[in-house]
């Protein structure tokens, strides 16, 4: 999931128009140079960044600005910061429609699957770019690839994929020595009563019984369903399974988990640089 706080909002926008005056060198996300062999951009792209960036001309790029990313990007507009619109492929049309009318973006992009070099072609065809920013969760893996292929500030693509997938996020977690809740990924009615069976005392831990149903990936806990019984649980992988969520992804494959117990603790986490 996506959050993106007052604070943290803040914290890039200033990142973002400080660096718009400054010279970048391309950096992996381990903060070192970039070798040769992973450069996409081509010396015409080279000339445009270096351009922009001795002349304090740059702009960012926000990936699927919908929701707060809409409202990420008027505020960087009114920093004096120009804004690329960027819409990956995986956005469904109808959220595209969720954002702020007034937004007066520099440009407006649509990538297309696999075809990185014709996005960075298009973007800079707009603008010099300082920055990639993602600005709703279908836009994670897209910011990923395309802050990576531009030399920007990136987190890299090597953990992409367990940004999106809860699955992937509670194993990589237990993978590093912390407790996590029980889990698994079912395809069909015979393993989610084998799943009820294998941990039939830990979903009851609480004194009655409880487990979470819900999609890999999606956003705003839709399909997320807490069960009091068993017969509910397999109802609810029932109407799960096979939908396509909010996101336009298909829900092949649902995630059951043990219910934890207990207050829910946030984190927003921001790191400028």
């Amino acid at each position: 999931m996506v959050h993106l706080g007052e604070q943290s909002c803040e914290q890039t926008l200033e990142h973002s128009s400080n660096k718009a005056q400054v010279h970048l060198q391309a950096m992996s996300p381990t903060g070192n140079s970039i070798p040769d062999t992973q450069k996409a951009l081509s010396s015409t792209h080279e000339s445009i960044q270096a351009k922009g960036r001795a002349e304090g001309n740059m702009a960012i790029v926000v990936i699927d600005p919908i929701s707060t990313g809409a409202s990420l990007a008027q505020e960087a507009i009114k920093k004096g910061v120009g804004v690329i619109c960027c819409w990956s492929d995986v956005c469904p049309e109808e959220l595209r429609s969720h954002t702020c009318e007034k937004v007066e973006y520099l440009g407006v992009v649509v990538h297309e699957a696999g075809n990185i070099e014709a996005t960075i072609e298009s973007i800079l065809s707009i603008s010099a770019v300082v920055d990639v920013i993602c600005g709703s969760e279908p836009g994670v893996i897209l910011t990923d690839e395309l802050s990576a292929a531009m030399h920007l500030r990136t987190n890299g693509t090597k953990m992409s994929e367990i940004k999106i997938n809860k699955f992937l996020q509670s194993k990589a977690a237990r993978e590093r020595g912390l407790a996590t809740a029980a889990q698994t990924l079912v395809k069909s009615l015979d393993e989610v009563k084998a799943f009820l069976a294998t941990n039939a005392e830990v979903l009851r831990i609480t004194g009655k019984f409880k487990a979470v149903v819900k999609p890999m990936d999606g956003a705003g806990s839709e399909g997320v369903a807490i069960c009091g019984s068993e017969e509910e649980v397999l109802n609810a992988f029932s109407g799960l399974q096979g939908t396509t969520n909010v996101l336009g992804r298909t829900s092949s494959e649902v995630l059951l988990m043990e219910f934890l117990a207990g207050d829910e603790v946030g984190c927003r986490w921001s790191n400028p640089d």
